[in-house]
């Protein structure tokens, strides 16, 4: 006879209930370790320091950056590379001043922006009748490289602002940044977003 799916499977949770009460009546009758419960089954392992502590050692283990992975400065946060780099600000160094306004535009957006300009510009050639055959690639190459920096100019300035309105949460949340950590000031800051404001609509 046809059942609708909703009654064969209480049908089959009604018949599993009764075998594993049947089953734990009969281990407990007959003297046995009675077998655990589908409920106890399903709880989480008893918590005890020993777990505790062997957790908390893996979870150190995996979060623990690399001095390999600072190289990339976007989301490794290590307290000793960032004051070391504060230092080294602070003594004038241009390298590590560069490496600061480096992560203040957040490289992984940049990658992003990049990304997403060259696949619309090819979208649009290839969508466009004869417009690759026909192009002055002279003109249009130049235009192009120059749209680019605009956009990345554009793109600092999104992420700068942010940057400098979060700082009190970023100080929290984001602490590799550079505002944040104080690798760079609120001042260069600002002086950064304004030259991204300003020249980045200027050249196109």
């Amino acid at each position: 006879m046809y059942l609708p799916g909703r009654s064969l499977f209480s049908a089959a949770l009604l018949l599993s209930c009764i075998i594993q009460a049947v089953y734990s009546f009969s281990s407990a009758n007959n003297g046995n370790n009675v077998r655990p419960s589908l409920h106890q089954q399903l709880l989480p392992p008893r918590l005890t320091i020993s777990n505790v502590k062997s957790h908390t050692s893996l979870l150190q283990t995996v979060r623990r950056p690399s001095s390999s992975s600072l190289s990339a400065v976007e989301g490794d946060f290590d307290p000793d590379a960032i004051n070391r780099s504060v230092t080294e600000i602070q003594s004038g160094s241009l390298k590590a001043r560069f490496r600061a306004l480096y992560k203040f535009t957040r490289p992984h957006t940049i990658r992003g922006t990049i990304l997403a300009s060259i696949a619309g510009t090819v979208r649009a050639l290839v969508d466009t009748p004869g417009a690759i055959a026909n192009a002055d690639w002279g003109f249009m190459l130049p235009r192009a490289a120059i749209g680019m920096v605009a956009l990345l100019l554009g793109n600092a300035f999104i992420v700068g602002i942010n940057q400098i309105f979060d700082r009190d949460i970023d100080v929290m949340n984001k602490p590799f940044l550079p505002v944040a950590s104080g690798e760079m000031s609120v001042g260069v800051a600002w002086g950064t977003v304004l030259f991204s404001g300003i020249v980045g609509p200027g050249i196109v």
